[in-house]
């Protein structure tokens, strides 16, 4: 009996060292992977505080298609009557939009600087004869007097022609309203009634001798004329080439002079824009097809393709239509501007990001330490940047990747992030 207890201790013992034995395999497994988890972290966070610029994260964001080129504009405009030399007194200004058959300037005629002189004469004794009678007085009067100041002193800071013209024309207004007054305030047979009646005589025949001008079509009115107005017309776009824009000899982003004999009213609806272009996109680009412009104003239009063919010279020579911002091109005939051909929206990588093996191309992903290799499937490519997704089971299947490869698969998402220039070499 004493035996039987002496082994049944034994074995409680044994039992005991087995457990304990074991509990400490355990530990010792689990340290390990610990320490391996730790080691594979470390080396990941060391690798980002010691080049935190090689991490990027993913972004939904887009890529373009651009080209840089230089265009040449072309419009539907008529150029009104030149008036056989004479000058243009504008009535309506620059830039206004205009009705057909509404009278937009006039011609002066031969004898209108000499009536004007007469008139700038006739105002000084007007004025002097008023201010002579102390019972000329009106709060008409004095508020065309503060009128008049107050465009005198704007005039000073005004260097654009037009506006400069449309301010006189304002004076010259509020100094004939003021002469009206004057006379109709004095007695029948003052010295200020015989002057405002020779001063509106003057006036007449100014008028009467003027030839007046009215819109052809509707549009936008404009003096500035640069004689091309009859050589760059809708009528020739499928008979221009590129060599002859480049004839023309024009500089890029010059405004158009402003004529003093003459002005034309322009389409304001729709605006084209000629240029050639030697990219795979033009190439591939058909007629209708709907494009952007980045115009030199920073504005991006809305277009689409007109005419396209290939020039003489092998590029390929495209006339883009456009129905914005036609107004500010108004003044230009050579631009430069961005064309972008096509614009697509997903998960944004740069460039140096991707790895290629043969056809298939990786990324490697760092989350907490940990770097994983990615297929991705390249969607759209820029210069610069790539929009990438996760292929599907289907699109793996057919790629003869096995059952194992596709459930182990590790996907891309939104906000991981990626390693630049990574060296898949180290994670086979």
């Amino acid at each position: 009996m004493p035996g039987q207890k002496k082994k049944k201790t034994v074995v409680k013992k044994n039992k005991r060292r087995l457990k304990i034995i074991k509990k400490n395999a355990i530990n010792t497994a689990i340290l390990l992977v610990s320490m391996v988890l730790i080691f594979f972290v470390a080396r990941g966070v060391i690798r980002l505080i010691m080049n935190p610029a090689q991490i990027v994260m993913i972004e939904r964001g887009f890529v373009t298609s651009e080209e840089h080129v230089t265009g040449y504009i072309i419009r539907e405009e008529v150029v009104l009557d030149t008036g056989e030399g004479s000058r243009v007194v504008p009535i309506r200004t620059e830039g206004e939009r205009v009705a057909r058959g509404e009278v937009v300037f006039r011609h002066n005629n031969n004898e209108e600087e000499a009536l004007r002189a007469r008139i700038n004469e006739l105002d000084i004794e007007i004025q002097r004869a008023i201010g002579g009678e102390i019972n000329i007085d009106s709060p008409e009067i004095r508020t065309l007097e503060r009128q008049i100041e107050n465009r005198v002193v704007s005039l000073r800071d005004r260097n654009n022609i037009q506006e400069i013209q449309e301010y006189i024309n304002e004076i010259n207004r509020y100094v004939t309203r003021k002469a009206q007054i004057a006379g109709e305030l004095s007695p029948a047979d003052s010295h200020i009634r015989e002057l405002v009646a020779q001063r509106t005589a003057y006036e007449n025949q100014i008028h009467e001798g003027s030839e007046y001008v009215v819109a052809v079509r509707g549009g936008v009115l404009s003096y500035r004329i640069d004689m091309l107005e009859d050589v760059l017309t809708l009528e020739r776009l499928d008979e221009l080439s590129g060599r002859e824009l480049e004839e023309l000899n024009l500089r890029v982003g010059q405004r158009i002079p402003s004529n003093e004999n003459t002005g034309k009213i322009v389409n304001n609806f729709a605006t084209y824009i000629a240029t050639n272009v030697r990219s795979e996109d033009a190439r591939e680009a058909s007629v209708g097809q709907r494009i952007r412009l980045r115009l030199p104003i920073g504005e991006v239009v809305r277009g689409t393709i007109h005419t396209i063919r290939e020039d003489e010279d092998g590029s390929m020579f495209v006339v883009f239509r456009i129905t914005e911002r036609v107004e500010d091109l108004i003044e230009y005939r050579k631009i430069n501007l961005d064309i972008i051909w096509w614009e697509f929206e997903g998960l944004k990588v740069p460039r140096s990001a991707i790895v290629f093996e043969g056809e298939l191309a990786y990324v490697v992903r760092n989350r907490g330490g940990i770097l994983d290799r990615i297929l991705v499937k390249i969607l759209r490519e820029s210069e610069n940047y790539f929009i990438v997704d996760n292929f599907s089971t289907e699109e793996l299947r057919d790629m003869d990747f096995t059952t194992d490869q596709i459930n182990n698969r590790r996907i891309i998402s939104m906000f991981d992030e990626l390693v630049l220039r990574p060296d898949l070499s180290e994670l086979q």
